[in-house]
């Protein structure tokens, strides 16, 4: 007897909602997810209108594309280091397609409520309302789901603050939410305002506790910044529970090369492939292609031929030679690695 497989909705069809609906059919799970746009991306679809969630027109990454990209679909070696958001979409659009997720994507639905089923205390499930989006006057469609996963984000609904004073400006107020260019900005004085905003102790547990002082001494205090965290141990912390982090020391007894790479190299999620849950093939190879596809776009050229035709030739020398100089540089610290790691025992030995 075949046991139905648990059907999960997944609300939002951004970077986010892409990325659990991957996870839901490598579980086994039966994805639906409602986007109420026409197309995925969430904000990283531009769009002029100011109510909608986007990003402005000039936003680029401020994260390079080696650590931006997926931990399984590395971003392609000709985009540029730091993705615009038109290259993000482009990229997302990649990894919808090459994993098959259109097909578990409702579009143009707007989701209006979520509640607990009626058997909810027995069963877990939960109710789904929605309507085609534009369809204000239809009646809902109800639909029963196992589970939900919210993956709107945090930037979908601006949070607007409210001070004594403002109803009395004269000027024009503008909440970054719906700013998109700074055209209607020329030749005129601008002032920026942020409010303080704070969770107070009832509201977290211990671990949010010590996460929050540390927030709290590295970035300005906002309502964006309660979201902030250090990549690396919070990438490491998350992998250790679910036991994908990279053991190196047994990575260096397999591939010394690789380990010290993950070690002293730039920390890209493809490391968090290597081993445990969720292996990837290759996790190694975009490992060690970090350098070449960082310098790839860097090495391209468009050069007029004899018939006034532009031409694009890809230099790649300089490329070649950048990952020999690195393959020198990680020699020399394996050497010193392991220099040191002689003496301290021929100190352990001698005491």
């Amino acid at each position: 007897m075949t046991t139905a497989r648990k059907r999960i909705a997944i609300i939002g069809g951004g970077s986010s909602g892409l990325t659990a609906i991957k996870s839901c059919v490598e579980q086994g799970l039966e994805p639906v997810c409602f986007e109420r746009d026409g197309d995925v991306g969430g904000l990283w679809r531009y769009k002029d209108d100011a109510d909608a969630a986007s990003v402005y027109r000039s936003c680029v990454f401020n994260t390079s594309k080696e650590l931006t990209g997926f931990s399984d679909f590395p971003v392609p070696a000709d985009y540029p280091p730091f993705l615009s958001h038109a290259f993000f979409l482009r990229y997302l659009r990649l990894y919808a397609k090459a994993f098959d997720l259109m097909r578990h994507i409702r579009f143009n639905v707007a989701v209006v409520g979520v509640r607990p089923a009626v058997d909810y205390e027995t069963t877990g499930r939960w109710t789904v309302a929605y309507r085609r989006r534009g369809d204000d006057d239809a009646d809902c469609v109800v639909e029963t789901y196992d589970g939900v996963m919210l993956c709107t984000g945090h930037h979908w609904n601006p949070h607007v603050p409210t001070f004594d004073g403002l109803d009395m400006f004269a000027g024009s107020v503008l909440h970054s939410h719906a700013y998109r260019t700074g055209k209607d900005m020329m030749g005129k004085r601008i002032l920026i305002i942020g409010k303080r905003t704070l969770l107070t102790e009832a509201e977290m547990t211990n671990d949010v506790n010590r996460k929050s002082d540390a927030i709290r001494g590295q970035y300005v205090q906002s309502q964006r910044h309660t979201l902030e965290a250090f990549w690396i141990p919070l990438m490491d912390e998350l992998a250790a529970e679910v036991g994908a982090r990279p053991d190196l020391w047994c990575l260096f007894k397999r591939d010394p090369f690789l380990a010290l790479r993950c070690l002293v190299g730039p920390c890209v999620p493809a490391q968090y492939r290597l081993m445990g849950p969720g292996a990837w093939s290759g996790a190694k190879t975009t490992i060690q292609d970090t350098f070449r596809n960082t310098m790839a776009p860097l090495k391209q050229r468009a050069v007029p031929p004899s018939d006034g035709a532009s031409q694009l030739i890809v230099v790649d020398k300089c490329v070649d030679g950048g990952v020999a100089t690195w393959r020198i540089y990680y020699a020399a610290i394996l050497m010193l690695l392991l220099l040191v790691f002689m003496y301290k025992c021929a100190c352990a030995l001698v005491a």
